[in-house]
């Protein structure tokens, strides 16, 4: 070994110490050094031949493994539906190799490399055995394999420093292209293997404005997730409920006062979620689309179930209350740096509390119904006006008189009201009814209707025929006799 080497072999030591990376021997490194310059230049010849620079990565220029390609189709095998970043699921090969701590943010997520940072200054193209790489056209493009607190992350800034032993400011990154890119990148599973997750460093960086080469631009799995960035549509994780203010109307069959259903609208891949509705005192039921029926107190109803809510026809007041639920939306992290000269970082992330449905209002108010009595002769079923009754129910008395079509009506009285009609006063020449006490329910939005017949008063009329001179029944000329003579009774009109 050359006396320069050995000098190199000192220095390293003392940087070993410092960071605290001692499970790596000093030999090892200092030949991945030495072999790292080797292909440097090697590989500086081959980029001067064809003529090609690219901005968005680097040349690799470490003697790390070759086997990312072979390796590459193995990760493909999840299938597209299952979330990528799960905690629970089984760590895959390039996920296991993210073990080297590289800066911590200010939400105290740990952020994990699959390159050493003591080897030495890495930029994003990386030049240590845990860097992730993919060949295009020709030209290798490697990365670091980055997470978050677990959850895969991406480099951006591809040109500045890799990051070592930073300090990172959690932010929102409100960027739907760079959601979507994520999103896809995570629902098919392209950070399980190394070029897939290549792939979407070279993707994201090309969304972001940094020149990307027409080789990688033409990669299928490259192209794909950058017009989806172009062209965003990944869900957005929003849950709403339709109808959320409404009045109620009232069922005529099951004489109950029903709102319209209040139908989850759910823009989210996720699975198991639920909403928790309130029911209130005074009669009112929760009922679902799944036929179940609740009444007062908390509930949780699945995501795709819907539920409309019921009061009895006399029910006034407004139901008002807020929903929520267990969906935590989605939303891209962008971890900045404290110092400004290194590389930043974007990951999927959550937004800090579920999403909770503001505002429902439910408004019922007590139907009412209308009670009408009708007079009638009941000899000729002609109308009577002017006849007197009286009204009682719900402690009130209300004396009303039929007016000319022979009717009275009391209106507004409540659904399912118990009335009493008397009949008090009756015009002449009719006669009040030994039965003159009747009793009817009031139905909502109906008139309920009651008739009374009354016959007239009748009597006798007696003719009695005297003689004008002797004023008895004895006639004066007994030739005209008084029996035997014809009299009619005749109507006012002239009828017989």
């Amino acid at each position: 070994m050359s006396k320069k080497m050995k000098r190199v072999l000192a220095s390293l030591s003392v940087f070993f110490v410092l960071f605290g990376s001692i499970g790596q021997t000093v030999i090892t490194t200092a030949e991945s050094i030495s072999e790292s310059k080797v292909e440097q230049s090697s590989e500086s010849k081959k980029e001067e031949k064809k003529k090609e620079t690219t901005s968005s990565s680097k040349v690799s220029d470490s003697t790390t493994n070759k086997e990312s390609s072979s390796n590459s189709e193995k990760g493909k095998e999840q299938k597209t539906g299952e979330s990528s970043n799960s905690n629970d699921s089984p760590k895959s090969e390039i996920e296991e190799q993210a073990k080297y701590a590289v800066g911590i943010s200010n939400t105290d997520k740990k952020i994990m490399s699959s390159v050493n940072p003591v080897s030495t200054m890495l930029r994003s193209n990386g030049n240590s055995s845990g860097k992730a790489s993919k060949n295009y056209g020709g030209y290798e493009t490697s990365t670091a394999y980055i997470t978050i607190d677990g959850q895969p992350a991406i480099c951006i800034d591809p040109d500045l420093p890799f990051p070592i032993n930073q300090e990172y400011i959690e932010q929102t990154y409100n960027d739907y292209g760079v959601y979507t890119i994520l999103w896809y990148a995570q629902e098919k599973g392209f950070f399980n293997n190394e070029d897939d997750y290549v792939d979407t460093f070279v993707a994201m960086n090309w969304y972001l404005g940094v020149e990307t080469s027409a080789a990688k631009q033409a990669d299928p799995d490259v192209a794909f997730l950058y017009n989806k960035g172009k062209n965003p549509d990944a869900p957005k994780g929003s849950f709403d409920l339709s109808n959320k203010v409404q009045t109620a109307d009232f069922n005529t069959t099951s004489k109950l006062q029903e709102t319209k259903w209040l139908e989850p609208k759910l823009d989210s891949n996720s699975t198991g979620i639920e909403y928790t509705i309130t029911v209130p005192s005074g009669g009112v039921k929760a009922v679902t689309s799944d036929g179940e029926t609740f009444g007062v107190g908390t509930h949780k109803i699945k995501q795709n179930i819907k539920v409309k809510y019921t009061a009895p026809a006399n029910y006034t007041g407004d139901v008002t209350f807020d929903v929520p639920t267990n969906l935590k939306v989605q939303t891209p992290l962008i971890f900045m740096p404290t110092n400004s000269n290194v590389q930043r970082l974007v990951s999927m992330g959550y937004l800090a509390d579920p999403i909770t449905v503001k505002g429902v209002k439910l408004t019922f108010f007590a139907r009412l119904g209308d009670a009408k009595v009708t007079k009638l002769d009941k000899g000729t079923g002609k109308v009577v006006p002017n006849t007197e009754f009286l009204f009682e129910y719900d402690g009130k008395k209300e004396t009303v008189k039929t007016n000319e079509k022979g009717e009275a009506t009391v209106k507004d009285i409540l659904h399912g009201t118990k009335v009493t009609v008397t009949e008090t006063f009756v015009p002449a020449p009719y006669i009040l009814d030994t039965n003159n006490t009747k009793e009817i329910t009031i139905e909502a939005g109906k008139v309920t209707s009651i008739e009374f017949k009354n016959e007239r008063a009748t009597g006798k009329t007696t003719l009695t025929k005297q003689d004008a001179t002797t004023e008895s029944n004895e006639p004066l000329n007994s030739a005209y006799p008084m029996t035997g003579a014809k009299y009619g009774l005749f109507k006012e009109d002239g009828t017989l």
